[in-house]
């Protein structure tokens, strides 16, 4: 069974992701970049299919305002 590219072109937005290249040596993955500004290579199946939407950010902002809420 032979891999097939998934086609993803710079500038599409998958959710916060924004992809910004497709890499020729590595072929599964696109450079892309969250809304928050982190640049990450992601695998373009994973954009797809909604798997990955960002780079963890919406996870760690509520955490730091409970924790300085507290403070």
């Amino acid at each position: 069974m032979a891999w097939t590219r998934i086609a993803v072109t710079p500038g599409e937005v998958f959710g916060r992701w924004t992809v910004l290249s497709t890499p020729a040596t590595k072929r599964r993955y696109v450079l892309c970049r969250c809304a928050c500004g982190t640049e990450r290579e992601v695998w373009a199946s994973n954009l797809r299919s909604g798997i990955s939407e960002n780079c963890g950010c919406i996870r760690i902002a509520p955490a730091a305002e409970r924790f300085w809420r507290l403070r």
